[in-house]
């Protein structure tokens, strides 16, 4: 109760009880919106067989890759840019920076789904078991464009302070409708890839109507200038992004180069729900992440580490009594989604563990990132996928266990959240784990 006191206590020194304030309500959509698709899940796992299911993760594990590739960065460098023209009331900055972000990923998205579209072949004889149907990967190949538009979207609201409706829009409205389809339509894997388009398609109007609604901006023409501020930092946030992705979502597309899609659907589902752990750090970094970029634009690094530790104390506490129960109770969850899924049970506890370093090393990467250092953070990214690669490569010749490639991915986590911990601590001179104290506020 002394920490929870501690920061939430209101004084001209401490405003970081706002920003509290704030995470709590994000965390709340958040919380909803990561049951509705924690509902999804069971819903898909009890609709699908398991080698169907596997083989509709592996789908949208790669559309969400490769939308997220298609925004080459930009919805970080947004966050900087249009966090830092927020702070200065600067809309026409602002207004600069969203426009021509939305027209470079609209372009750069239909190039990358004509790509995936003529190589459905291809992918499919790498990634699923022979008899699947190649048009499934030019059906999904179809969504890419929304799921880079509504990306850029959560990057937008979380620059201007409105996290919340961006959460809304991706983590509550459209897994409720796609729910929804799921469970009045969907009767095999086609219907399903079918639906989730739909879902996708539906969601973009409310995206652009909310923005509207805020007032903060009309659609500019698109200039050639902001172009080439984008490539001053926009090559260091593109290979950010595309190791993120790499690393975020390869551990389904790898099982599903080496293991069944039976196994491919306990990984899946394993990894979503420890991913549950996660939803505080994910809440408390929309907030703060534009605090962030604005207090270093200003020379406070103090204020900074301050918020940063505070952050982790706060996400901490929120978070571990899920993890507990993740670690000790796993069959208990994962029989939610049917009994052949409590076969899952050790990679549940794997991830879990992975997701609690995740949360206990803080906002590592969002603060590299708002404070100038996405090159230093890049490079430590890089490092780690090679590890990383190279555990897989080993494990593929020497045609290792499924509870192997699950021990890699942890072993990649827990590498890439340490490194980044103690990358902030060189570049900035603090560290970002709490001393539970808080005397200094």
């Amino acid at each position: 109760m002394f920490i929870i006191k501690k920061l939430l206590q209101r004084s001209e020194k401490n405003d970081f009880s706002i920003i509290i304030l704030q995470s709590i309500m994000t965390m709340f959509v958040r919380v909803f919106g990561a049951t509705s698709g924690f509902f999804l899940n069971i819903v898909i796992a009890q609709i699908l067989i398991p080698r169907y299911a596997g083989e509709f993760f592996i789908l949208l594990s790669m559309i969400t890759a490769l939308g997220q590739i298609s925004t080459l960065g930009l919805g970080n460098l947004i966050l900087k840019e249009m966090g830092n023209a927020k702070g200065r009331l600067d809309y026409k900055r602002l207004n600069d920076v969203f426009s021509n972000t939305i027209y470079v990923i609209i372009s750069v998205s239909l190039m990358v789904l004509l790509c995936l579209y003529f190589s459905a072949s291809f992918v499919a004889s790498i990634f699923f078991e022979p008899g699947f149907n190649e048009y499934l990967i030019e059906l999904i190949a179809l969504g890419i464009p929304s799921v880079a538009i509504v990306s850029i979207f959560m990057s937008s609201f979380q620059a201007v302070g409105k996290p919340i409706i961006g959460l809304v829009i991706q983590s509550v409205i459209q897994p409720l409708v796609f729910c929804t389809f799921c469970l009045l339509f969907v009767e095999d894997i086609n219907h399903a890839v079918y639906f989730y388009l739909i879902s996708m398609l539906l969601i973009l109007p409310f995206g652009f109507v909310f923005w509207k609604l805020l007032g903060f901006t009309k659609f500019s023409k698109f200039s050639y200038e902001n172009i080439y501020q984008f490539k001053k930092d926009g090559v260091s946030f593109f290979f950010i992004i595309v190791i993120g992705m790499l690393i975020s979502q390869s551990p389904i597309l790898i099982s599903a180069a080496l293991v069944g899609s039976d196994e491919v659907a306990y990984i899946s589902v394993a990894l979503r729900i420890a991913g549950l752990t996660s939803f505080v750090l994910v809440a408390c970094n929309m907030v703060l992440a534009p605090h962030f970029s604005y207090l270093y634009s200003k020379g406070d690094i103090k204020k900074v580490g301050d918020y940063a530790k505070k952050g982790t104390a706060f996400m901490l506490l929120l978070s571990s009594p899920l993890l507990v129960f993740m670690l000790f109770f796993p069959e208990v969850v994962l029989s939610l989604f049917g009994k052949e899924y409590i076969n899952a049970s050790f990679y549940l506890q794997v991830f879990a563990c992975g997701q609690f370093i995740n949360v206990a090393t803080g906002a590592v990467g969002n603060i590299l990132m708002m404070t100038g250092y996405q090159r230093d953070f890049n490079h430590m990214q890089l490092l780690n996928l090679l590890v990383f690669s190279s555990i897989i490569t080993i494990s593929v010749f020497f045609n290792v266990s499924p509870e192997i490639i699950v021990l890699s991915i942890f072993s990649g986590v827990v590498a890439q959240n340490l490194g980044a911990y103690f990358l902030v601590k060189k570049r900035l001179g603090f560290t970002t784990f709490p001393n539970f104290k808080l005397n200094n506020t």
